[in-house]
């Protein structure tokens, strides 16, 4: 059981500040502390939070008084560059970006607040999202924690490394193609890419038809404990979902016995998987036929997701880096602009052409 606070997770703390055996002050103090010691290499911030001191202290007396607000009061917790947050500016991990603060909190970020969380800071990302590598023009390479010379991921790389460097329990991720998921792999945390309008998102960003917020945590119940803060209906989106009304941690022991898994080998190509990933893969499905679930082999007979995906993805870009004036674009990630440009003079038939190929599925 670890005893430095900034190593807990976010239930223990929690369990620790009801009995007044912790503050979020303390915890605060450790977190900032191993910040200052390892973020200096790791670069998982794009900017601190100057004002959470104050919060934490906030939270201390609400704690005190026997009355927090909510289900993460006085947890730390991170936000993606990509998220606005009030007071601060959402550069995206780009040179083009305006630097003058948002007014106003995305979704998530609201849902955070609201259950007392106390913001650290954002983290970095990949320039508007678009890779896998942890680096972006404006604030360069973010590394892992578990070993600098291997990448973090990307894109929520800030996210990664802020969990995998325990600089606090709670890190807000985006996801549309793998960018909670690859980063939570890469840096041994618990990513989730929830159902689209489940967490709503405002303002809508480059790929906001295919991507959503998710938790990424170093626990599945503190996952689950941040996903219910997370899950709030909101106005500004019109696909947000409606309240579920439910603590997402209940029933999460409750195992998989008599659950029917489909093991999916192929999602429209042959995946790049060598003899460890198929090893891992074979462990995860026997792990699961020992609890008592039925796995199955499966085959959707999809497409090639690949194309599908691709095209979405490089309109998207096109269309991002047509908003931007001449000289903003030479300050671009160069591969950004390659795959725009490339996909720019797409048709809308060809366009269209992939979904063509989901109809069958729907």
């Amino acid at each position: 059981t670890p005893t430095d606070p900034a190593l807990m997770s976010a239930e223990t703390l929690l369990a620790l500040y009801a009995r007044r055996a912790l503050s979020p002050v303390e915890v605060l103090k450790a977190v900032t502390e191993r910040v200052a010691r390892y973020n200096p290499w790791v670069n998982a911030f794009a900017a601190m939070n100057p004002r959470a001191l104050q919060a934490a202290g906030e939270s201390e007396a609400r704690w005190m008084a026997g009355r927090p607000i909510g289900l993460l009061d006085g947890v730390p917790a991170t936000v993606k560059d990509l998220l606005n947050m009030a007071g601060f500016p959402t550069r995206r991990g780009s040179k083009t970006t305006d630097a003058t603060p948002a007014t106003e909190d995305a979704p998530a970020v609201m849902g955070l607040k609201q259950a007392g969380a106390v913001i650290l800071g954002k983290t970095t990302t990949t320039e508007f999202g678009w890779k896998t590598p942890g680096d972006c023009p404006l604030h360069g390479i973010t590394r892992n924690p578990w070993n600098r010379e291997r990448t973090v991921g990307g894109s929520s790389s800030g996210a990664g490394a802020a969990g995998a460097a325990c600089f606090g329990p709670l890190h807000i991720g985006t996801d549309a193609g793998g960018s909670v998921r690859i980063p939570a792999a890469y840096c041994g945390l618990v990513g989730l890419k929830p159902s689209f309008g489940r967490i709503p998102q405002w303002p809508l960003g480059a790929f906001a038809n295919v991507a959503c917020a998710g938790p990424m945590t170093r626990t599945v119940r503190d996952n689950a404990l941040m996903f219910s803060a997370m899950a709030q209906h909101d106005l500004r989106d019109p696909f947000s979902l409606p309240d579920e009304g439910r603590d997402w941690r209940r029933g999460i022991e409750d195992g998989v016995a008599g659950m029917r898994i489909g093991l999916v080998r192929r999602l429209g190509f042959a995946p790049p998987l060598d003899a460890d990933g198929e090893a891992a893969l074979q462990g995860a499905a026997e792990l699961l036929r020992e609890q008592g679930a039925i796995v199955e082999e499966a085959d959707p007979g999809l497409p090639d997701t690949r194309a599908i995906f691709g095209r979405v993805w490089g309109v998207a870009l096109a269309r991002l880096v047509s908003t931007l004036p001449p000289e903003k674009r030479a300050l671009l990630d160069a591969g950004l602009e390659e795959v725009a440009e490339r996909e720019g003079g797409m048709s809308a038939i060809d366009f269209l052409e992939p979904g063509i190929e989901q109809r069958p599925l729907l």
